[in-house]
């Protein structure tokens, strides 16, 4: 699994829910969006939608707000980084975030470029979390156009 081939752990929230959302909500494709945010979003989890005091009404407002704002974030003249994405995801409950990653974005601890003890792991992830999302959505793209070519020649 490498970052290269799109196959990394770490690119899952990309490849499977923050890209496709993000395409579904600009083609207005709201089926597939609701159909992502069920899958993935906590907020629409059928346990908090039917907490006491929660009104579906105001969450679907509330998450629809968020998917403006990342779309303006994601946008052609915005430059966002993954950091950038997945702590405004995490922070509004858009998103639960493997530990590997939660505990390298917001309040986490910033690696020191000198510093021999920092794993090789933790220096990769860093890179990954500071590049550009557009550089992912690339490496996505590749990389499936990729394995679909290869399962068509099989």
């Amino acid at each position: 699994m490498s970052f290269s081939e799109g196959s990394s752990w770490a690119l899952l929230p990309f490849q499977k829910y923050i890209l496709p959302l993000i395409t579904a909500f600009r083609a207005g494709r709201d089926f597939l969006v609701v159909e992502l945010l069920k899958k993935y979003c906590p907020l629409m989890q059928k346990t908090h939608l039917s907490t006491p005091g929660n009104k579906p009404l105001v969450i679907f407002r509330e998450i629809k707000a968020h998917l403006l704002a990342l779309n303006i974030l994601l946008g052609e003249e915005r430059d966002a980084k993954v950091v950038d994405i997945l702590d405004y995801m995490s922070v509004n409950n858009l998103i639960t975030l493997d530990e590997r990653i939660s505990s390298r974005i917001g309040d986490a601890p910033k690696i020191i470029e000198d510093d021999e003890d920092v794993s090789i792991t933790d220096r990769v992830i860093t890179e990954y979390l500071n590049c550009s999302v557009k550089e992912v959505w690339v490496t996505i793209l590749i990389s499936t156009k990729n394995h679909h070519f290869l399962h068509s020649m099989e």
